[in-house]
């Protein structure tokens, strides 16, 4: 039997999800229960059943679903070394008690998102091992980045670092491909700025290139899609990045002038990025 499909998310891109729900994204394998099987989606390989004991089996319904299995550590190793096993192993490891299968959505449904996720809440027959994923609804009074950025940071006092977010269209039907219905949202960003200065190393990199000064001016973007707030926007900010580097980067003597990209995790008041690294050259 072949999944072939299933609904895959695109990235967040500043796109109005006002009115969309808002989901922990978990670090598990992506998993579909199909017809008395649980299947990962073998994006490089092919589908691959996974063979779960039958007292796990057991506890899912007669109607199929789309879900990951996942660990409460939020470790995709931990999840692995248990739920990619061949059969032999896999039926009789007793650490199937740790995993748990969070539900997103039917699979395939042909009902809307919402219709479909109320239909769950009252059929769902959830258990220690089976459970519909916790989502919080977007509202209309602020702008959807501030409710996201809220809400990982609440996800974040009460379970650690998190990943990001997953979005889904209420009014988005299932798609058997990568869909505008359902987005990701992670919490580290991307962006560009010009090099007006290279510092010299220290320590272990005396002698070398230690950090780049870099400059840039915050766009009309940087509320929707580079983490920062709309009162940033014109603001020029001129701040140092000292880390993504290999040895070879920082041998180099050619950088001022140079346009760079780097990733960062939020933005400061100030409209500084935070804990940026070097990604490459910009195109």
């Amino acid at each position: 039997m072949a999944i072939v499909h299933a609904m895959l998310a695109h990235h967040y891109n500043g796109e109005d999800v006002r009115g969309w729900y808002m989901s922990r994204k978990l670090n598990g394998f992506r998993c579909i229960w199909k017809k008395g099987k649980l299947w990962t989606l073998g994006r490089y390989s092919g589908e691959k059943e996974i063979y779960a004991p039958k007292w796990f089996i057991d506890q899912l319904p007669d109607f199929d679903l789309d879900g990951e299995l996942w660990h409460p550590s939020d470790c995709l190793a931990t999840t692995k070394s248990i739920c990619g096993q061949g059969m032999e192993k896999s039926l009789i490891d007793e650490r199937w008690h740790e995993i748990q299968y969070m539900v997103f959505n039917e699979f395939n449904s042909e009902r809307m998102w919402e219709q479909s996720r109320s239909r769950l809440q009252l059929l769902l027959p959830e258990s220690d091992n089976l459970k519909l994923l916790e989502q919080e609804l977007i509202g209309y009074e602020l702008p959807a980045m501030e409710q996201m950025g809220d809400y990982l940071k609440y996800l974040r006092r009460n379970y650690g670092e998190v990943e990001g977010l997953m979005l889904a269209n209420p009014n988005g039907y299932y798609e058997l491909k990568r869909s505008k219905n359902l987005l990701k949202y992670k919490s580290v960003y991307d962006m560009e700025g010009n090099v007006v200065e290279q510092t010299a190393g220290e320590g272990k990199h005396e002698g070398r290139m230690g950090a780049l000064r870099v400059k840039f001016t915050w766009d009309e973007k940087v509320s929707s899609v580079y983490g920062g707030s709309a009162k940033m926007v014109n603001r020029t900010i001129i701040f140092s990045i000292g880390g993504g580097f290999s040895d070879e980067d920082r041998e180099r003597t050619d950088w001022v002038g140079k346009r760079i990209r780097f990733e960062y995790y939020g933005v400061t008041e100030n409209g500084v990025p935070v804990s940026a690294n070097y990604v490459g050259d910009a195109c």
